[in-house]
């Protein structure tokens, strides 16, 4: 397969439906996943390299360094390359979606408890986790509407926070997709390096509002 002109393959949803963040990073999961793939990295080995990085952040935090910007970016390429690598190879597994909703819970859960031990006294952190909560919600709503337009269901872990239509028409749902296309897991990776930078900048000068 020329890897060079596959580009639309491995896309969940027409170009014109992604994000600007989530484009840099299925750019860089077309070029590298092929790669990837060659050395025989299926989507599920992408997954657990990603969870790695994703836990390695929540150490990164824990003991206050700035290794986050690393893992943060490699977890959001694995997370993106996983899915994308098991459309465009054919590599879809009927516990791949479970493994890889899985993994982005358990990466998630570790983040989260991580950044509330280091960051729990500060009045700054609840304002963050809640702008993040809400774009959050938002992204995973987005996620819903690209199942819909697959024509399929979510899985369990994510459906709880959407709100589908099983009467939407098509039209309607490429209009909300337009919509919500910069709610993704990208946009809130680069969120998130800017969140951990704020509040390590604030704790560093020691701002304790308390």
């Amino acid at each position: 397969m020329n890897f060079e002109d596959t580009w639309e393959i491995g896309l969940p949803v027409p170009p014109k439906y992604i994000g600007i963040a989530d484009k840099i990073f299925y750019y860089l999961s077309y070029r590298i996943g092929y790669f990837v793939n060659l050395a025989g990295g299926s989507p599920n080995m992408i997954t657990t390299f990603g969870l790695i990085c994703n836990i390695c952040t929540a150490i990164s935090i824990t003991y206050d360094t700035k290794h986050f910007v690393g893992t943060v970016f490699l977890g959001t390429l694995a997370d993106t390359m996983d899915g994308f690598n098991a459309r465009r190879f054919n590599k879809q597994s009927k516990y791949g979606t479970l493994i890889d909703h899985g993994a982005d819970w358990v990466s998630g859960v570790s983040i989260a408890i991580a950044s509330f031990c280091r960051w729990y006294q500060y009045y700054a952190f609840y304002i963050i986790i809640a702008l993040i909560a809400y774009l959050e919600n938002g992204n995973l709503v987005y996620s819903g509407f690209i199942q819909e337009y697959q024509g399929k269901k979510d899985m369990f872990l994510s459906s709880v926070f959407q709100s589908t239509e099983d009467e939407r028409t098509h039209v309607e749902l490429c209009s909300l997709l337009v919509k919500y296309k910069e709610y993704n897991s990208s946009t809130m990776s680069f969120i998130l390096v800017f969140a951990f930078w704020i509040m390590q900048s604030i704790q560093s000068i020691q701002l304790i509002v308390f």
